[in-house]
């Protein structure tokens, strides 16, 4: 029922449009391309972030935001190296 347009960074549950801010499309974009790959706090910052230092409560609630719109536990952590995507 979960559907991610990469082409154009587009959330579908169900058939129904997602809204996703543009960190969240470019985080879920990160993970969906790096899938079975653990994503770094530092890959994150330079890829959804443009390499601004971010704080690893920003991260968190990046993540957290994101996984309440997925609406199932598609996202992963490994405790003190990233995240990963579970399909």
């Amino acid at each position: 029922d979960i559907l991610f347009n990469i082409l154009n960074k587009e959330l579908y549950i169900s058939n129904k449009r997602i809204d996703l801010t543009k960190n969240e499309k470019n985080l879920l974009y990160l993970l969906v391309k790096n899938t079975g790959n653990i994503i770094t706090h530092n890959q994150i910052e330079d890829f959804v972030y443009d390499g601004e230092t971010k704080s690893s409560d920003a991260i968190r609630s990046l993540i957290k935001r994101l996984r309440k719109k997925l609406l199932k536990d598609l996202i992963h952590n490994n405790i003190d190296e990233g995240y990963f995507l579970n399909t």
